[in-house]
């Protein structure tokens, strides 16, 4: 809104406690073929390594639910100093209900933190949430597994 010239048509700006925005909101993603250096130098500019990290743990943590655009999941990632914050939530189609978490790590352990993550809502309350969602069993990984692969 502030770049289009309109921020005074905005009444409020939710913060983050109260609306947690969908899995890579704001991050702008090109294709290039696999390869293609010459075309990735020219686009290189564009990648902002931290918002990179952040939007990889928040994609890592959408994987692990196997969610997509019609299920209600929510991630929102930031840099903390030298750690990236997760904030997460899974709810019911209708809002009735919500399963909500956070998980911090180091940079460069953010995809797993998002993995982490997904697998505590789940834990939580997630995984009987998306099962109604799926209409499927959603499997649950052990802690075991986690550290192993």
């Amino acid at each position: 809104m502030k770049r289009l010239g309109l921020e005074k048509r905005v009444t409020e700006i939710l913060p983050f406690e109260i609306s947690l925005p969908a899995i890579g909101q704001g991050a702008l993603g090109i294709e290039t073929r696999i390869g293609d250096s010459e075309v990735e130098g020219y686009l290189e500019f564009l990648n902002d390594p931290l918002s990179a990290i952040c939007v990889s743990g928040e994609r890592a943590f959408l994987r692990r639910l196997e969610g997509g655009c019609q299920v209600p999941i929510a991630c929102h990632g930031e840099i903390a100093g030298p750690s990236v914050r997760l904030d997460g939530m899974v709810g019911t189609v209708d809002g009735n209900r919500l399963v909500r978490n956070g998980a911090e790590g180091p940079l460069e352990q953010a995809e797993a933190l998002g993995i982490q993550l997904a697998e505590t809502l789940l834990r939580e309350g997630a995984k009987e949430i998306l099962e109604r969602v799926y209409g499927r069993p959603v499997p649950l990984v052990s802690i075991d597994d986690q550290s192993n692969g």
